[in-house]
């Protein structure tokens, strides 16, 4: 079992996943899509062997292979939208606007501290923790959602726009495993392929 988020390195975990399926035909793969902090519960339960998982996350308890590109921090809005003609969202700009953030504590407060003082002039209605949904809720009710690049998959480009955040915030992402516990052989030689396939890059 595998899991990570709606991320942009996702893409790069898939590769990866199938690259060694070539090598290991027989190797079957269960993949389960959640935020950190769910991945991390099921990873500490032994639920879940190797993941693509958001920093911070508790390096204590896991071992883990940065994995990039770094996904940029913006805001994805109605193309519609004043401020689609931007090419970047300062927190000015926001002001006195509806967001839809994410619900991960950590997060959360990381954007609060870019908002600074202009969070006070906003209202948080709606909060995700897939940003799949998320790009459905800024269609329906034009709010502003502020969460990282390739977190709403597939957006409709016609209807929906990612304008990245100034100052510029980036998220990066790691493949962790819980540290010290039993694995089977399966599961050992995919994190060997992986820190090898990621050790030439």
């Amino acid at each position: 079992m595998v899991g990570g988020g709606e991320l942009m390195v996702t893409e790069r975990f898939a590769s990866l996943i199938f690259a060694f399926q070539k090598q290991h035909p027989f190797v079957r793969f269960n993949y389960f899509t959640g935020t950190t902090d769910e991945i991390d519960e099921r990873m500490n339960h032994g639920l879940i062997d190797a993941a693509i998982l958001v920093c911070p996350f508790d390096t204590e308890a896991f071992d883990y292979i940065p994995v990039g590109p770094d996904a940029r921090w913006g805001v994805y809005l109605r193309t519609d939208d004043v401020l689609a003609s931007k090419d970047h969202i300062k927190p000015s700009d926001l002001h006195g606007r509806a967001l839809i953030l994410p619900s991960r504590k950590k997060l959360k407060k990381e954007i609060i501290s870019w908002l600074g003082e202009e969070f006070q002039s906003m209202t948080v209605p709606v909060t995700e923790n897939l940003g799949g949904n998320a790009g459905l809720f800024v269609e329906a009710s034009g709010f502003c959602a502020l969460s990282s690049e390739g977190a709403v998959p597939m957006y409709d480009e016609k209807k929906l726009k990612f304008i990245p955040l100034y100052p510029e915030r980036r998220i990066q992402t790691a493949i962790a495993w819980k540290r010290d516990v039993p694995r089977t052989p399966a599961v050992k030689a995919f994190l060997r392929f992986c820190k090898e396939a990621l050790a030439d890059r």
